[in-house]
C-alpha cells in the first residue's frame, strides 16, 4: 500500500495541472471570442521581487475603452526578463465593462501558456502510470516467485514424507 501512494499524489498533483491549464485555456479562449480587441501600448513596467524567484516585470497598459475613455491596467502575465519594452505598442483584450479582464493579445499568453500547464500534467500522469505498471508487474513477478516457491515446498513435502508412492508418483524411483 505505501508504494501506492506516491503514484496517487502524482496523478492528484497532475490533473490540478491539466484542471488549471484547462480552466486557464478556456477562460482565455472565452476572452478571445467574446473580447473586445483594442491597440494599446506599454507605458510602465512594473517589478515585483520575490525573495524566492527574484524579480518579475508585469507590463502597465494603456487601452482606450468602447466609450473613448483611456485607462491604465496593470497586466496579470509577467516574465523575467520584460517582454514588452517601455512606449512598445500591442493589443488587448478586453470585456465590455471589465477593463481589469484586459490582457495582452498575445499567442504565448493566451493559448501557449495555458498549454504548458496542460503538458506538464499529462507528462507527470504518464509518468505516474508508468511507475505504477512497473510496480504492478514487479508485485505480480513476486507473486509468481511466491506461487513458484509454495510449488516447490509442496514437492518437497511430497518427496520426504512418509506415505508409500507408488512408481509413478516417485521421481527418485529406479529400476
Amino acid at each position: 500500500m505505501r508504494s501506492i501512494l506516491p503514484i496517487v499524489f502524482l496523478f492528484i498533483i497532475s490533473s490540478v495541472f491539466i484542471l488549471i491549464g484547462a480552466w486557464i485555456l478556456n477562460s482565455n479562449t472565452k476572452l478571445a471570442n467574446n473580447g473586445i480587441v483594442t491597440d494599446g501600448r506599454v507605458v510602465s513596467i512594473e517589478e515585483d521581487y520575490d525573495i524566492d524567484n527574484g524579480s518579475t516585470y508585469y507590463p502597465v497598459v494603456e487601452f482606450e475603452l468602447e466609450d473613448g475613455s483611456r485607462t491604465t491596467v496593470k497586466m496579470s502575465f509577467g516574465s523575467n526578463p520584460p517582454s514588452y519594452d517601455l512606449g512598445e505598442a500591442c493589443e488587448v483584450i478586453y470585456y465590455a465593462g471589465e477593463q481589469d479582464s484586459a490582457k495582452i493579445n498575445s499567442t504565448f499568453e493566451l493559448y501557449v501558456f495555458p498549454w504548458i500547464f496542460i503538458g506538464i500534467g499529462i507528462l507527470v500522469e504518464l509518468i505516474a502510470i508508468f511507475i505504477f505498471i512497473k510496480l504492478r508487474r514487479k508485485n505480480n513477478n513476486s507473486n509468481f516467485e511466491s506461487v513458484e516457491l509454495l510449488n516447490k515446498r509442496s514437492l518437497k513435502d511430497q518427496l520426504f514424507s512418509k506415505k508409500p508412492r507408488n512408481d509413478e508418483q516417485n521421481p527418485f524411483f529406479m529400476d
